[in-house]
């Protein structure tokens, strides 16, 4: 997002992200349709990984995944992240 890379996606404000990520999607009071959960390696914040619309009877979902920084890319973090979070979809949600 933003500069220099995507000057057509300007980073969002607070008031812009905070319209879209309600407060459900940070803590465990979720309703069931969206939450983010906190990339974590060796004790380091390194991404976060979310779904949201989560709808099990037509088999849809969406899932986002932002990395801290570019340095944390393509070492498998957000793979393997992206696995655990589809085996929790997939086993954990009501259908």
């Amino acid at each position: 997002m933003g500069l220099p890379n995507y000057p057509d996606h300007p980073i969002p404000t607070r008031e812009e992200f905070s319209k879209d990520y309600k407060p459900h999607f940070f803590n465990s009071s979720g309703n069931g349709k969206g939450r983010n959960y906190i990339i974590v390696v060796n004790s380091e914040d390194v991404g976060i990984i979310g779904y949201d619309l989560l709808d099990k009877k037509e088999n849809r979902v969406v899932l986002d995944v932002w990395m801290r920084s570019e340095k944390y890319c393509g070492l498998g973090y957000g793979s393997d992240a992206l696995d655990c979070l589809c085996n929790y979809l997939n086993h954990s949600c009501p259908k």
